[in-house]
């Protein structure tokens, strides 16, 4: 028996050669030849297997009305200069027609622009799931749309539904919008919850959703406790002024007040000799 194990080994070992995982290991030895010693190389390609399974998949996996889409991975935030080449992304399955889609077609009550705000809130929100966010640009993409057209619906949806939707413009807080500052203060301040509730609902994290809360307050109190004029609550709090405009009008919104309590960081921060009148005109 040993000996006929030994003649079984000798004749089909080099079977198991034949693999895209020794097909690998060659080309990493042979191109590559100072990537590290066998334990590296094989967690390489490990890697690398896991890779390619999850970015290209199956048509099993894939059904009907489906597509793949590389998604930025949620957990991966910008910052200054960083290119999207050095983004993580995540592979993503979109639901581009459902079943829902064509009995609401089939029963023709839908207009093409709430057709189309359904549909981009459920890409979005299925993307996020899955741990990546799509930006306005993805959207255009996939529906054949302007990124203005979908700005304006994907605004028009978290205004009639009162919740701030998973692009990665506001994950991320990216650009100038006011939308989601403005949701996650209104829950703040009008429905009185904590921000663990509130970064969940916004999909924010509570470290963004405290940064939107004390920079509310630091205007407001600068506003209704000091009289400042835009410039100066710029110049004391180190915000853009369209940053500082934006904080003001939901100042008015939520109808903050001179009484409102704030915290003591808040009032900490700003000079107490400041003399500006309270009716300014600068806020005109």
């Amino acid at each position: 028996m040993r000996v006929e194990a030994k003649s079984s080994e000798r004749a089909f070992c080099p079977a198991a050669e034949k693999s895209f995982r020794a097909a690998l290991r060659r080309f990493i030895r042979e191109e590559f030849p100072r990537l590290g010693g066998e334990r590296v190389v094989a967690l390489f390609i490990e890697e690398l297997l896991r890779l390619i399974d999850s970015h290209h998949l199956t048509r099993e996996r894939v059904g009907a009305g489906q597509l793949l889409w590389y998604a930025v991975d949620a957990l991966d935030p910008p910052f200054r200069h960083k290119r999207m080449a050095d983004t993580r992304m995540v592979p993503v399955l979109l639901s581009l027609v459902t079943p829902e889609d064509v009995e609401e077609r089939r029963r023709g009550e839908e207009g093409p622009r709430e057709r189309a705000k359904r549909v981009a809130a459920r890409l979005l929100g299925e993307a996020w799931a899955q741990g990546g966010v799509l930006s306005l640009a993805d959207l255009a993409l996939i529906m054949r749309l302007s990124p203005g057209y979908l700005s304006d619906l994907v605004g028009e949806w978290e205004s009639e539904r009162r919740e701030v939707l998973p692009r990665r413009g506001t994950v991320h807080d990216l650009g100038p919008s006011l939308t989601h500052k403005a949701a996650i203060c209104r829950k703040a301040v009008l429905e009185g919850k904590q921000t663990p509730e509130i970064a969940r609902e916004t999909h924010h994290s509570p470290a963004s959703v405290d940064r939107y809360l004390l920079d509310l307050e630091r205007v407001a109190y600068a506003m209704l406790k000091h009289g400042m004029s835009p410039r100066e609550i710029c110049f004391t709090t180190q915000m853009s002024e369209g940053l500082v405009r934006q904080y003001a009008q939901l100042v008015a919104e939520l109808g903050l007040s001179e009484s409102s309590p704030f915290r003591k960081e808040v009032g900490a921060e700003l000079p107490i000799d400041s003399r500006s009148g309270k009716n300014n005109t600068e806020w005109a």
